[in-house]
């Protein structure tokens, strides 16, 4: 198109400019480049990390990629809190999991009803009470 080509024309007159500007430009130039280029190194060849994996942690951890799906954003999290389960926005977050994330959406989208009462019951059949999953420790002094 028409406005790509320009786009690249003037590109080009910037970079011949750049090179036959006096040699401060040229310097700077020269500087420009060399920090694109260690950016794109970092970027690129920079090594990955993996995710951590939920079997090294401790398992009452809140496993942000498998748990958000629920907790984060989804249609259950609403029903939930517009329904007021709880009397709070806290209690429902803190529940674990008594099946799989996918399980428990697959489970919600079947419900014809999200008033109050089905809200309740589905809750209590697909989630541990808050603060079940955590485990008593003696902290040394």
């Amino acid at each position: 198109s028409e406005d790509a080509s320009t786009h690249r024309y003037w590109a080009r007159q910037k970079a011949f400019l750049c090179l036959r500007s006096s040699e401060t430009n040229f310097l700077g130039c020269v500087a420009l480049a060399a920090v694109i280029l260690i950016v794109i190194i970092v970027v690129i060849a920079a090594p990955r990390l993996p995710p951590p994996h939920a079997s090294a942690r401790h398992p009452a951890v809140f496993k942000f990629d498998e748990d958000c799906p629920i907790f984060c954003t989804s249609a259950l999290l609403e029903a939930v809190q517009r329904t007021l389960v709880f009397p709070d926005s806290k209690t429902f977050v803190d529940m674990p999991m008594k099946h799989d994330p996918e399980e428990i959406l697959r489970r919600f989208s079947l419900l014809d009803n999200h008033d109050r009462p089905t809200m309740v019951s589905f809750v209590q059949e697909n989630f541990s009470p808050a603060g079940s999953d955590l485990a008593p420790s003696i902290l040394d002094a």
